[in-house]
């Protein structure tokens, strides 16, 4: 398929994994990512009538196992090759990746054996507790991650999003061995992989690679496992939360738990009418924001998302501020506006034009482009019929899609100074 400034490939291999290809001409840069549709909130699964249950933090531990190959740092290996490496673990993914201005063949070969090899012993797993320990703490201690684990508590009353994608330090402490392989083998498995790659190299060329190269890499299942979640009620866990810590000034959260949205596209387009709503009530674009900076119930930190998916949805208001009540006052004005005044015409086509050219430049940067193409698959959406919809949506489409959400089920949350 050929559309915009680049070729586009996409092909299904033997073993099951998922190849997508971009091909960005006269780029002497290339990025690859391999990345597993398994991610923090893999906690029990099943396959057929068989329950599997893994520790928390099982993803993110084996993450930061993974860089290990036949007793070597495969960092150090990347690095010969004139290539940088990384890696992330989310909610639902997993993901591996190099980026390099070299001929991309070795790295990529490296990329694909330290990936689907494992080389774990009971030294590296005790050795890795103690780092990932650090960071839990490290992470613990800035007041905006403690109020977004504070917000999905507040919501959740099962939904796994609640457990840390780092894991419980309970959990951390005690990982085994055995519980890292049995994780590796249940989803690290061919088909529940995606290979990305944005790169100056004839596809074709690298396309013949992989699947001489995946050979060697059969599938481990005939059917792959699937998320079990427990039944999550509309209602929110708690309506107000509070908490504190060595703070100057209150970081508060009013957060609204939405329903999920099973199909992907539909799910996909209401997080965009919801985040283009968000933008146009709640920023400089709405003629009633300096007066809240005048006011100081927003200072400089501040911000409104939102996530649909369709196992959990929720959209969140927060800000630094010492006038928290007045701060829920104007998120319940702008919510109202969202849902009963269709945004002006001028502001829609100013954000829509903005997000759809953002999507434009992203095509050039390489890294951003490849996680968004992996986290569309792993969604089940497609990234370009996704980007066709959001171009032809109509600004009274955007109004009914959010117009019509129910927003009734709110939690307050406060984290304040100790000494308050």
């Amino acid at each position: 398929m050929k559309k915009y400034n680049f070729e586009w490939f996409s092909k299904t291999l033997k073993n099951g994994m998922k190849v997508l290809l971009v091909h960005k001409p006269q780029f002497s840069q290339s990025f690859f990512l391999l990345g597993i549709k398994a991610g923090g909130m893999d906690l029990c699964q099943k396959r057929g009538l068989e329950q599997l249950t893994y520790p928390s933090g099982c993803a993110h531990f084996l993450e930061h196992q993974m860089f290990r190959l036949y007793g070597q740092d495969v960092t150090d290996q990347f690095a010969d090759l004139g290539a940088m490496t990384n890696a992330f673990t989310g909610l639902s993914e997993t993901a591996y990746y190099f980026s390099t201005s070299s001929n991309p063949d070795k790295p990529l070969s490296l990329l694909m054996d330290f990936v689907q090899n494992l080389d774990i012993d009971e030294d590296s797993v005790e050795k890795e507790k103690g780092i990932i320990l650090s960071e839990y703490n490290m992470y613990q201690q800035s007041p905006e991650t403690r109020l977004m684990k504070l917000v999905w508590n507040a919501l959740y009353q099962t939904h796994p999003i609640r457990i840390d994608v780092l894991g419980n330090p309970e959990d951390i402490a005690s990982m085994k061995v055995t519980d890292l392989e049995t994780f590796y083998n249940d989803q690290y498995d061919p088909q529940n992989m995606v290979l990305v790659g944005v790169t100056g190299k004839e596809p074709c060329l690298l396309l013949k690679e992989i699947e001489q190269k995946q050979e060697s890499y059969d599938k481990h299942f005939s059917h792959l496992t699937e998320r079990v979640f427990l039944k999550e009620p509309d209602t929110v866990a708690k309506e107000i939360v509070e908490d504190r810590m060595d703070i100057s000034v209150p970081y508060v959260a009013l957060a609204v738990k939405l329903k999920p949205i099973l199909d992907p596209l539909q799910a996909a387009c209401i997080d965009f009418a919801l985040q283009m709503s968000l933008d146009a009530w709640f920023s400089s674009l709405n003629p009633d924001f300096q007066s809240w900076m005048d006011q100081r119930i927003l200072t400089t930190s501040f911000g409104a998302e939102c996530e649909i998916t369709s196992d959990h949805a929720y959209l969140m208001f927060y800000a630094q501020t010492k006038k928290t009540e007045e701060f829920f006052q104007i998120v319940e004005d702008v919510l109202y506006k969202m849902q009963t005044k269709a945004m002006d015409d001028l502001i829609f086509n100013s954000l829509k034009n903005k997000s759809y050219a953002q999507s434009l430049r992203t095509f050039d940067h390489f890294e951003s482009f490849a996680i968004d193409l992996f986290q569309s698959e792993v969604q089940g959406v497609s990234y370009f019929e996704l980007l066709d919809t959001i171009a032809a949506v109509k600004r009274d489409e955007v109004f009914k899609m959010v117009s019509k959400l129910d927003l009734s089920h709110q939690s307050r949350v406060y984290l304040k100074n100790y000494n308050e």
